[in-house]
């Protein structure tokens, strides 16, 4: 029995290059990474008439008039990080500074052709269909880009700031508010290496207390939601002896592209950390 079937061919590759070099006896560092991937298939699947029996003299045709879908697509994603990180000791200040830049870009495409009614059920081809056709497409893009910094500084390995920000990037808002700032900084002290703690070391050999102010961005988006669509769909009415597809109504607005921008998350924190009875 030979009903139809079903064939993928996929042809991808995925490639990550990286370079590293260093300056100042190792003070400086810089780094680039490169990654990118890339795939194309191809599927098929077609459903025939086939014959089988119930019984011996029972014979019947199955599989209904028959038909073809076609779908190829492919894949594109390109990401590329660069960055330095320095460091530096003078007597008893320690720097740690670090600032780069990142970009990604995606796209993804397929497109679907579906038609039923085989001419011939041994010739399962598009072309030699007569019933109703149908086209899918489906389409995603998104990119983004984002500069970013650290800065460390520690004195006597008693006192420690952090200092972080980002500036990030994103395809999937408006161009007026594709851009956010998103700032964190942290302080800590390490009260157990101050001479006047030397006389608690014994029950508490390690004491710190911390503080931390930070923002995040969330883009967890559609591609494309800040964009008005124009809703379709078939005519209720015959246009040139068929049914076509046909504007239904004006578009909706569902999302004020003006106000439409990154997610901000904020954290404030303050902690200590302590060990008891070295």
């Amino acid at each position: 029995i030979d009903g139809g079937g079903n064939l993928e061919n996929m042809f991808g590759f995925q490639n990550i290059l990286s370079g590293v070099a260093s300056f100042f006896k190792g003070s400086l560092q810089l780094n680039a990474d490169l990654s990118f991937k890339r795939e194309h298939w191809k599927y098929n699947q077609d459903s025939k008439k086939f014959r089988i029996g119930y019984g011996p003299d029972d014979i019947r045709e199955e599989g209904g008039n028959g038909y073809v879908m076609e779908r190829n697509g492919y894949l594109n994603n390109n990401n590329i990080n660069l960055y330095g990180n320095y460091v530096k000791t003078l007597g008893r200040h320690s720097f740690n500074l670090m600032t780069g830049y990142n970009q990604e870009n995606y796209l993804y495409s397929t497109v679907e052709a579906y038609r039923d009614a085989l001419i011939s059920s041994s010739l399962p081809y598009l072309g030699l269909t007569t019933g109703d056709a149908r086209i899918t497409p489906a389409y995603g893009a998104y990119a983004t880009r984002s500069y970013f910094g650290r800065m460390n500084y520690t004195f006597r390995d008693t006192y420690i700031l952090e200092a972080n920000g980002r500036f990030d990037g994103s395809s999937r808002f408006p161009s007026s508010n594709r851009w956010g700032f998103f700032p964190s900084v942290s302080f800590a002290w390490i009260a157990s290496s101050e001479p006047f703690f030397e006389n608690l070391l014994k029950v508490f050999p390690n004491f710190k207390l911390r503080a931390s102010y930070g923002e995040l961005g969330n883009q967890s988006v559609g591609n494309f939601d800040y964009i008005q669509t124009l809703p379709t769909a078939l005519s209720s009415y015959l246009i040139d002896g068929t049914q076509r597809m046909i504007i239904s109504s004006a578009p909706s607005l569902s999302i004020d592209p003006r106000n439409y921008t990154w997610e901000r998350v904020s954290t404030l924190n303050f902690g200590a950390d302590f060990g008891l009875i070295q």
